[in-house]
């Protein structure tokens, strides 16, 4: 036999030598790969989901009390007081109604209010924002600002806010928007 011939049985191709002597341990270590990059995931999605949700509950929800003066006047007092505010009292005159104090935490969707109704509330990282509809007034409350009747107005702790029927948002946004048919 000849250097240059390609006949008898000891002779392989250099690239199915390389192939046969490495297909077996790919194999074997291909799984072991796909094990540790899942592994590896999982943590991170725990760690990423861990720190996640501290972030957006560090600050907890805002805290609405809901009661009536002894007049019977609506009183509607806020706190939240991670982001120091506190006492935070809105009076809506011009109303009259019976309610024992209730104190709601605001802290996702299915909260409800005793008096009024809710029009957006937004939870994704708390306290976050709330948009409620008593007797006429928008009331918002963000974190950096207070809008009443779409102006907005500073937090002022241990501050008193009164609401008067004139002030509500259908009157502020150009007069009654019901209009009544001859």
């Amino acid at each position: 036999m000849g250097l240059n011939t390609c006949d008898g049985p000891d002779f392989v191709p250099h690239s199915a030598r390389m192939n046969g002597r490495f297909a077996e341990a790919k194999s074997e270590g291909i799984l072991k790969h796909f094990v540790v990059a899942f592994v590896l995931a999982l943590l991170c999605y725990v760690f990423s989901y861990g720190c996640d949700r501290h972030l957006r509950l560090r600050k907890g929800p805002w805290e609405l009390t809901f009661k009536s003066d002894a007049e019977g006047v609506p009183v509607l007092v806020i706190n939240q007081t991670a982001i120091g505010i506190t006492n935070v009292v809105i009076r809506i005159e011009g109303e009259t109604m019976g309610q024992s104090p209730e104190t709601i935490e605001f802290t996702g969707p299915g909260d409800s209010v005793p008096f009024g109704e809710i029009l957006f509330f937004d939870t994704t990282y708390l306290p976050g924002t709330l948009t409620l509809e008593l007797f006429g007034h928008e009331v918002e409350m963000m974190p950096r600002t207070l809008v009443l009747n779409f102006e907005e107005h500073p937090w002022v702790s241990g501050e008193e806010i009164v609401l008067t029927p004139e002030a509500r948002w259908r009157e502020v946004a150009g007069g009654n928007q019901e209009t009544e048919t001859p």
